[in-house]
This record gives structure tokens, C-alpha cells and sequence, in this order.
């Protein structure tokens, strides 16, 4: 440890997270947040669906962090607006897909900020989309404001903090 104002923050990859050895080492389970919620760019997307494909790996995302006895935090989430995000969410290539993205931050708002128990395992995330585009209602990246997925966003927020003062 660095000192006790000073928070140390290991980030595992969404593929490898339950794989790490030395989460005591981190003041948080910290990951970035970029796991497939379908099997490809024709899967059902339904935010139904994609609150559905969620649950196993909170499953798994929960229990390593209830057995490290630490918060999570999401150090990367994001989606780009692409056809393809909801099975490769780390990828910038596909066909411009604005309601796909905007689903997929309205699938994590609910299946993270929705419970209040869940909500409170979760320290903080942070997005990888709070940039800016001249023209982002043709834009294939991972930027939100101006898009769809932006209100969505706003919800995931209000809906988290619901979920904080219901714990509190």
C-alpha cells in the first residue's frame, strides 16, 4: 500500500477477471466492462435480452468480488454504435447502429442500478464515451452525447442514484 489516502486500482479484462490472483491488492474489484451480451449482430438486442445476458456474468462478476470483500468498479464501459457491439463490445467496426448502443447502456442501467443490493456492490464506473463528434447521429464510436444512448445514460444515472438513497 501507498499510504492510506492513496487507492490502488488493479482493472482486469472482462475475459479474465475471475482469474485474478491478487485482488487483495486492489481497493476494488475493477474491470473493464466489455462482455458480450449476444451471440452475433442478429441476435435478439431487446433490452430485455440484453438485461438477460447480463445476469450470468454478474453472477460471476458478484461473486468474486463478495469473495475479495471489495466494490466493484467499472473502470471501462461503453458500446459503440455499431451492428456489432452487443457481441463485441470492444470493437469500432460495423454498420451504424444508434438504437443498439442506446439499448445496451439501457440494459447496463437496469441490470446494474436496477436492485438495490446490486447497485450497492458497485463503487463507481466510468464511461469510455464522454467525447464529442461534429456530426454524432452518423458516427460509429463510442461517443454518446448527441446520440440516443445519451438519455439512456441520463436514466442509468438517476436510476443509480433511486438505488443509493434507497440503501441509505
Amino acid at each position: 500500500k501507498l499510504g492510506p489516502s492513496v487507492r490502488v486500482i488493479i482493472v482486469a479484462n472482462w475475459d479474465q477477471f475471475d482469474q485474478l490472483p491478487f485482488w487483495d491488492a486492489s481497493d476494488y474489484v475493477a474491470l473493464s466492462a466489455y462482455y458480450p451480451l449476444a451471440s452475433g449482430p442478429r441476435a435478439d438486442s431487446s433490452v430485455e435480452k440484453l438485461v438477460e445476458a447480463w445476469r450470468p456474468w454478474q453472477k460471476r462478476i458478484l461473486a468474486v468480488a463478495e469473495k475479495a470483500g471489495k466494490q466493484l468498479y467499472f473502470s471501462e464501459v461503453g458500446y459503440a454504435s455499431v451492428d456489432r457491439a452487443a457481441s463485441e463490445p470492444w470493437g469500432w467496426t460495423g454498420n451504424l447502429d444508434l438504437e443498439l448502443q442506446k439499448r445496451l447502456f439501457e440494459a447496463f442501467g437496469i441490470a446494474w442500478g436496477g436492485d438495490p443490493k446490486i447497485s450497492a456492490r458497485l463503487a463507481r464506473f466510468q464511461l469510455w464515451a464522454l467525447d464529442f463528434s461534429a456530426t454524432p447521429l452518423t458516427d460509429t464510436g463510442f461517443v454518446v452525447i448527441g446520440k440516443p444512448a445519451e438519455a439512456a445514460l441520463v436514466r442509468a444515472f438517476a436510476r443509480r442514484a433511486v438505488s443509493a438513497l434507497a440503501t441509505s
